[in-house]
């Protein structure tokens, strides 16, 4: 084969070079491999390290653990109860405040956001937009802030109506080898919400019903922007009509 050609070749004119250098044929090869083993491995271990950095990068960027990623002016501060994250993006005027509140999860909600963010807000933005990022760390604790109306008029709320906007937590634990639940006919002792949310979302009748969430959301005094994402499997055909911009992000 025509490699195995070139690397004979190639140690033909290494040999010749070691020869005429005074150290026999191939003599200093043992010790040029060793230098070349050790450059090989060192690139191999930054190669990684820069791997994982942009990883830890992109994952900050999107759950707003630090500068990396964001627009310039990103300032990332936490507090108790919810994170804030301020950034703005694009430079026409007029500005357009805009205030965000999600569950901080990885699911649709986060690939949601990040289009939202990175792509339609991104570096070739237009229209400016300065933005108040609230950030919640369950969706027990976005729940409370609806309840405590504490997001502004015409917010925008993340929800994903597959994972992080559904009432159940999934032990995997002690759940794993458990048998499948019947949610048309709950029975005694069983808790509801040990089911596997993608369980809940695939099989139960009434979607909406299982979302406090998206419930509250609904019933929220003031008008607000929710934006639902991973509906995958359109089990929410219609949403009631209320006063609230109902957006469907293309994962839904």
């Amino acid at each position: 084969p025509l490699h195995q050609r070139r690397r004979i070749a190639s140690m033909r004119a290494y040999s010749t070079f070691a020869e005429e250098a005074g150290g026999g044929p191939l003599a200093d090869r043992p010790r040029v491999c060793r230098r070349r083993r050790r450059r090989e491995a060192a690139a191999v271990v930054v190669g990684v390290g820069l791997v994982v950095a942009w990883s830890v990068a992109i994952s900050n960027g999107l759950r707003g653990g630090g500068r990396g990623g964001g627009a310039a002016g990103d300032e990332a501060a936490l507090v108790e109860g919810p994170r804030v994250k301020v950034w703005s993006a694009g430079s026409e005027l007029p500005e357009v405040v805009v205030e965000e509140h999600m569950v901080d999860s990885p699911g649709f909600g986060e690939q949601t956001y990040a289009y939202w963010r990175y792509g339609v807000n991104g570096r070739r933005a237009g229209r400016r937009v300065r933005a108040t990022t609230y950030g919640y760390a369950s969706k027990e604790a976005l729940a409370r802030a609806l309840e405590a109306r504490q997001v502004a008029a015409h917010a925008l709320v993340f929800l994903d109506v597959r994972y992080t906007a559904i009432d159940a937590e999934w032990d995997y634990a002690r759940e794993l080898w458990s048998p499948p639940y019947n949610l048309s006919a709950p029975r005694a002792g069983i808790d509801e919400r040990r089911l596997d949310p993608t369980c809940v979302y695939d099989f139960t009748p009434n979607l909406l019903l299982r979302s406090k969430t998206l419930r509250l959301a609904l019933g929220y005094p003031k008008p607000l922007v929710i934006v639902v994402s991973g509906d995958v499997a359109c089990r929410l055909p219609s949403l009631p009509e209320t006063h609230h911009a109902v957006v469907v992000s293309n994962d839904a």
